[in-house]
């Protein structure tokens, strides 16, 4: 199993990481572990390429979450007069300032207009993305089999399912947007994450793998897009190719 994250709309970079992995290889399964979209510049590319490729799992990380909830408050706001404007308030205001300019931008048409029918087809299918994918058929030699989330699952995982549901949201922000300094190991499993950039490649353990390598921050020890293959912890990593940086 092939594991990607937090592309955060460098298409090109992940194009050029994902064609430089053994076909054999992605043949036995790929996932991604959430943040798609913001920041590079082609947001709307990268959610098209997914939908294409349905065998492709995709887990919503937290700048999903962001872009969904902008708009449904964009939706709600203006849905008497039929207008979709993405102003700096509200929750839109979170969206737009962590990337979600480019984000929009991406969904611009010849008439620099934004692309409704085509986004609003994205916004469908990213609601109805998992918070996360575990493949218990694949595992290493320790018997732990695979889980892929947006942040790491340690803190939540070993919630019963009453607490699960009772405290659902709780669940969901911590699978996606926790940053939990020590990291537990998790019974028969082993956890493969992004969210938290890490400096100078992935963060490879025993119990976890956190493979977000910064593919959008412009700063020393980053600026790299990560994949992992699970159990043979091979890496594969693509310098950032969408952004210059002299551009931000």
């Amino acid at each position: 199993m092939i594991v990607f994250t937090d592309i955060h709309g460098n298409f090109d970079t992940f194009i050029a990481l994902y064609n430089r992995i053994p076909q054999e290889k992605k043949d036995a399964g790929i996932a991604i572990a959430g943040d798609l979209i913001d920041r590079g510049p082609k947001s709307r590319q990268m959610i098209q390429w997914c939908i294409n490729h349905p065998e492709v799992k995709v887990v919503k990380g937290n700048h999903e979450f962001m872009m969904l909830a902008s708009a449904k408050e964009q939706a709600n706001t203006h849905k008497e007069s039929g207008n979709y404007k993405y102003g700096m308030c509200g929750k839109n205001a979170l969206f737009l300032s962590n990337g979600g300019v480019a984000t929009m931008d991406s969904y611009l048409n010849s008439d620099n207009q934004i692309d409704t029918e085509t986004l609003d087809k994205h916004l469908e299918w990213m609601e109805a993305l998992p918070i996360y994918l575990e493949f218990k058929d694949v595992k290493n030699d320790k018997g732990e089999h695979l889980l892929v989330t947006h942040s790491s699952a340690a803190s939540a995982w070993k919630w019963s399912e009453q607490r699960r549901e009772e405290q659902h949201k709780v669940f969901i922000e911590l699978l996606t947007w926790g940053r939990p300094r020590m990291i537990h190991p998790i019974k028969g499993i082993y956890n493969i994450f992004g969210h938290t950039p890490t400096k100078n490649g992935p963060k490879v353990k025993s119990h976890y793998s956190n493979i977000d390598t910064g593919c959008y921050y412009d700063s020393d020890g980053y600026f790299e897009l990560t994949a992992i293959e699970f159990p043979s912890m091979q890496v594969w990593s693509q310098e950032n190719i969408d952004m210059v940086k002299e551009e931000f």
